[in-house]
């Protein structure tokens, strides 16, 4: 089953055709349609290169060569720099628009011309021009009048570049250094109210500050002991990430060891029952440390049921101030 709609009409020549004024004018509106249409859909009204303003002196500005695409798909080329001076038309505190703006020269009347000038025309106006133009930028006038060495704002200024349309973009077309990173966060476990396997009893808990976690001493009837402290916690993993890489992990004290394990959680949709998989199971010995450990093999964790978490203990005085993992999509 087909069904189609009409686009538009496409002049068509045969031999021995009489072309008339209205002819040539079809054929140039349907490759300035088309060029525009491409313009406004692909790339979107904006600055594409050049069109800076560069201040001379407390009143003189330029506008630099440069090309952009108005609200209308029309190319606008500046090819010379324009300067401009303020000095007499403009106030103290003033704000200045600077656009620009397509200027076609038509024959008016019965004036019959074989050309129609075009021009890229810089507008500079206490208010902002036609809407079909483009802002290059706003200059903000200080107490005095003048330009000052901060008194131009690009902050309002659009630049076309590559209109995408939903979906178009997947993980497979971001640039190499944006689809690996490093979750950075520090060491704020949880309080343990069980016996971990080998203990004997409820181990201790760090004291956590804003950057760093620390084991204390306990007091009890021996006077204050060093009983190292213990704790768990989980590492957010941002949406859609599918592979791990490394895990990091610093500190400045470490009196005697630091054991840890870190654990793949979460839901097995295929199984229907809970995962929990060690991913590392290592020791640190000695202080200051900044650890990093390699997974043998790119570590594929689903993207919608995996959990990440970290269980630590450390048998004497210890301070944890990193935790890190390399991920990936």
């Amino acid at each position: 089953m087909k069904k189609k709609q009409q686009m538009e009409t496409r002049p068509h020549y045969y031999y021995g055709q009489l072309l008339l004024e209205e002819d040539f004018i079809a054929e140039q509106n349907y490759h300035i349609n088309a060029r525009q249409r491409h313009n406004i859909k692909l790339h979107g009204k904006g600055i594409v290169s050049g069109l800076r303003i560069t201040r001379f002196s407390n009143s003189i500005f330029s506008v630099l060569p440069g090309t952009a695409i108005d609200a209308a798909g029309h190319d606008i080329v500046l090819h010379n720099a324009l300067e401009f001076d303020l000095a007499g038309e403009f106030s103290a505190n003033d704000t200045v628009y600077i656009s620009l703006l397509l200027q076609h020269d038509k024959p008016s009347g019965t004036l019959k011309t074989n050309a129609i000038q075009v021009y890229a025309v810089i507008a500079v106006e206490k208010e902002m021009a036609d809407d079909s133009g483009v802002l290059l930028a706003i200059i903000h006038l200080n107490g005095n009048g003048e330009i000052g060495n901060d008194a131009i704002d690009y902050s309002k200024t659009i630049f076309a570049g590559r209109l995408l349309s939903e979906g178009s973009v997947g993980t497979r077309e971001l640039a190499t250094e944006l689809k690996t990173g490093w979750i950075r966060i520090p060491f704020h476990p949880s309080v343990i109210n069980f016996i971990p396997d080998g203990e004997t009893e409820i181990p201790q808990i760090f004291k956590v500050g804003a950057t760093e976690a620390i084991s204390s001493l306990v007091e009890n009837s021996q006077g204050k002991v060093d009983l190292g402290a213990t704790g768990i916690m989980p590492i957010m993993l941002p949406p859609s990430v599918k592979k791990i890489f490394r895990f990091r992990i610093a500190g400045l004290r470490n009196e005697d060891k630091i054991s840890f394990s870190l654990h793949l959680g979460g839901w097995d949709p295929n199984k229907m029952e809970h995962l929990d998989k060690v991913l590392l199971n290592e020791t640190i010995i000695g202080a200051p440390f900044l650890m990093t450990y390699d997974f043998t093999d790119d570590t594929n964790i689903d993207p919608e049921y995996a959990t990440l978490a970290i269980f630590l203990r450390c048998t004497k005085r210890a301070s944890i101030s990193l935790i890190a993992i390399q991920v990936g999509y």
